[in-house]
């Protein structure tokens, strides 16, 4: 085939025409009458492999770039799916249903991207171009979670993600294990299927019955093929490091340990990876100091440590636990920047204007004495209440000068995208006990701010240094995107046009936050943006509002900053292919982290939903109609973050009907009506676990009744105030499933407390 194959594409390069039809190809490699049928086999081989593109029916030509794009691969439960192109040089690419070629779950894919033909009313309307995998390059997954049971006698495993096929045929030959029918188990696929065929494998762990303590998350780790330990050669390593400072490591650092260096976390942070000092200069200026954890100075490239990051990529939180990339000694111990100990930093220090505009900037290795760790709690009393002691002023300081570098930040066209977000808090039983609304609050904005400015500081540096690294970069959202989000804002009467442009966009996400449904309409905004990942190139970030932009400040918890601060500090031999690869697999790790923390978070809801369904009182919660449909009522949970379904036939005794003139769902016989925006009582009706939907029934009504007029509707200030809690005081559980729900004392409502957590700290980040 070697011949044949540089023959074809020869006489394909030399051809007049960029395009030639198989017939005349065949006469030009001198193929045989007999042999056409094997030789055209051959052609369709190498158009499957993305090494030729099809021109009409009958046509080939060689695959030029753009004509096949790489990606990974999310399939939706009714057959169709998308692709997320790893160069972002397309948008989320459609691919219709048959046309995954075999692909599971965020398989890397190459597929043969063409314009979009939609047809309206159809999912593709919403993306900019379509496509049909041609091969599968990578598999995301060899093992599968699932539920072990029979089906026409054959041993089967129904995968727990409704995203993967509905079975998967365990071959019972090489099973040296006995489980139970409804037990959790792992299967390792050794058979991926073929033209409808069903996947078959091996059984290779029984977790145990799907209902017994641990299993649920043990199941969501081997579903993302999530470490459990560190090897012992890892270990070993990181023991031999030394346990405290020796005089050697201080040689060639600047010496800040005089300097009031403080930190501030959360109060179950147990790694330090930031610490921060601020000074008020005589000219009125500002000056700060970020320091980040040294890794690089621990961690050596191609050591075992160096390795185990790469593959690991990046920390995973999840609802119980947390899988840090680096082990303990190093992430809590030696790197931490814990206070009353001397530890090494990467130093970033910038000075700033009275303005918040940042003058100059310089960055080199340091030496600190950290004096004091606070919570974000306690930061916020300080900057609420004020302070007394030297660390205490620092606070205050630093919240001066990060109110106004996030005021010149938003001026500039960034955007608020930090929005409530719930921590679930499991109690000794390891069930949801209590539900944390985490606000962005003042305590939260004056890190970002400072961790913002010194990401951007650095990849200028590098820019200016043509350095290779590797960036962090969000591009502008899809026009297809935009228009999608424009039609469910119209829907909820917020502001809906000319959203491409970022000044717009702003204005909207403003409304969004005092909106009644702003938990459910801030899903809309983000799912309209493309996912941040990481790239070689400094392609500037769309919703920062920033030309450069890369990760510097969590090298504990992220490849990416490791990789950075090597590239700012040392000399480094990776090549273009190297950090394009790098790039493509840390984006990949992170996305398979933040998918793992959500259906975590998701299990246990669902187990919680199940335990309290019958329970008259537990069993109800405050809802928000965020669409309606002839089926029934779409409706948001603020509560528990959760969106689910009241069906028409679940609204009581009464008849009830659709009235399309005003997208309502009325009573025909007393008029009531329910429309966007109504809040009423639900009770838990059903839980479909395999496709992970709640459907609801009518309990009730809350706040604005479903028969008053709009001149009746409570005030926006009415309508964002969270009833379930305030300033850590527990208020009335009716309407919160019996949990108790608070927010961190402290809490000010004069500092933007619905703009969420800012996503640049522990956990994921779309920054």
């Amino acid at each position: 085939m070697d011949e044949i194959d540089d023959r074809l594409f020869t006489e394909l390069r030399e051809a007049e025409h960029p395009s030639l039809n198989i017939d005349s190809l065949a006469a030009r490699c001198g193929v045989k009458r007999r042999n056409i049928d094997d030789f055209e086999r051959r052609i369709y081989q190498l158009v499957d492999a993305g090494k030729l593109v099809k021109k009409g029916s009958r046509r080939v030509s060689i695959a030029q770039e753009g004509d096949y794009v790489e990606g990974r691969y999310k399939p939706r439960k009714n057959g169709d799916g998308i692709v997320i192109p790893d160069d972002g040089s397309v948008g989320e690419i459609y691919i219709p249903r048959g046309g995954n070629n075999g692909a599971f779950l965020n398989d890397k894919v190459r597929v043969r991207v063409k314009p979009a033909r939609p047809t309206r009313g159809h999912r593709s309307m919403n993306f900019e171009v379509r496509g049909k995998i041609s091969s599968v390059l990578e598999r995301a997954f060899v093992e599968v979670v699932g539920q072990f049971t029979y089906d026409d006698g054959e041993e089967i495993c129904v995968p727990d993600d409704p995203r993967f096929p509905n079975k998967i045929i365990i071959d019972g030959k090489k099973a040296k294990l006995s489980p139970s029918k409804g037990d959790k188990v792992v299967v390792h696929i050794e058979y991926y299927g073929d033209k409808g065929d069903a996947p078959r494998g091996r059984l290779v762990t029984v977790l145990g019955p799907a209902d017994a303590k641990g299993v649920d998350i043990a199941g969501i780790m081997a579903q993302y093929a999530l470490p459990k330990r560190f090897s012992s050669h890892v270990i070993h390593e990181a023991k031999n490091l030394p346990e405290v400072l020796r005089k050697e490591d201080y040689a060639g650092r600047k010496d800040c340990r005089k300097h009031i260096v403080i930190t501030i976390d959360p109060d179950d942070a147990r790694d330090f990876d930031d610490a921060i000092c601020v000074k008020h200069e005589k000219d009125g200026s500002y000056r700060v100091w970020v320091h980040i954890a040294d890794v690089s100075y621990f961690v050596k490239p191609g050591s075992k440590l160096d390795k185990e990051a790469e593959k690991r990529g990046n920390s995973t939180y999840l609802v119980d636990r947390v899988i840090p990339m680096l082990p303990e000694v190093l992430s809590n111990g030696l790197c931490s920047l814990q206070p009353k100990v001397d530890r090494l930093t990467k130093c970033v220090e910038i000075l700033i204007d009275p303005s918040g505009m940042v003058l100059e900037y310089s960055a080199y290795p340091a030496v600190i004495h950290s004096k004091k760790r606070y919570t974000y709690e306690e930061a916020m009393g300080i900057i609420d209440g004020g302070g007394k002691s030297a660390t205490d002023k620092i606070i205050e300081l630093g919240w001066e000068i990060a109110a106004k570098c996030r005021e010149r930040r938003l001026i500039n066209g960034s955007l608020d995208l930090d929005f409530p977000d719930r921590k679930i808090r499991l109690n000794k039983d390891g069930e949801v006990g209590r539900i944390d609304i985490m606000y962005n609050d003042a305590s939260h904005q004056l890190i970002e701010e400072f961790m913002l400015l010194a990401n951007e500081c650095v990849a200028k540096e590098l820019k200016k240094r043509k350095t290779k690294t590797i960036y962090r970069v969000h591009e502008e959202p899809a026009k297809e995107r935009i228009r999608e989000l424009e039609e469910i804002l119209a829907k909820n009467r917020l502001p809906s046009k000319g959203l491409s442009k970022p000044e717009n966009l702003v204005k909207a996400i403003k409304r969004i936050k005092k909106h009644p449904a702003a938990s459910a309409l801030s899903v809309s905004v983000l799912r309209s943006m493309k996912r941040a990942r990481y790239s070689k190139k400094p392609l500037g970030h769309y919703g920062l509002a920033k030309k450069d932009y890369t990760h510097f400040t969590s090298p504990i918890r992220r490849y990416a900053d490791l990789i950075v601060h090597r590239c700012l500090f040392e000399k480094t031999n990776q090549s273009d292919e190297g950090f394009a690869r790098i790039a493509d697999h840390i984006s990949w790790t992170e996305r398979n982290s933040a998918d793992a923390e959500i259906d975590s978070k998701m299990v246990k809801l669902q187990k919680y939903l199940e335990r309290i369904k019958n329970d008259p009182d537990r069993g109800k919660f405050q809802a928000v109609v965020i669409d309606v449909r002839p089926k029934g009522l779409w409706i948001d949970l603020p509560t528990l973050g959760l969106s689910g379904v009241v069906p028409i036939r679940a609204m009581g005794t009464e008849s009830f009907k659709f009235n399309t003139r005003e997208s309502s769902i009325e009573s025909r016989h007393s008029g009531k009506k329910y429309r966007m925006g109504d809040k009423i009582m639900v009770h838990v009706l059903k839980i479909d676990k395999a496709r992970r939907l709640f459907d609801f029934t009518l309990a009730g009504t809350k706040g604005r009744s479903p028969e008053r007029t709009r001149k009746n509707q409570p005030s926006s200030k009415e309508q964002v105030q969270n009833k379930t809690s305030l300033r850590g005081r527990k208020k009335s559980n009716k309407g919160t499933g019996g949990l108790t729900f608070k927010t961190p004392k402290g809490w000010s409502s004069k500092y933007n407390k619905n703009s969420g957590k800012p996503k640049n700290r522990k956990g994921s980040s779309s920054r």
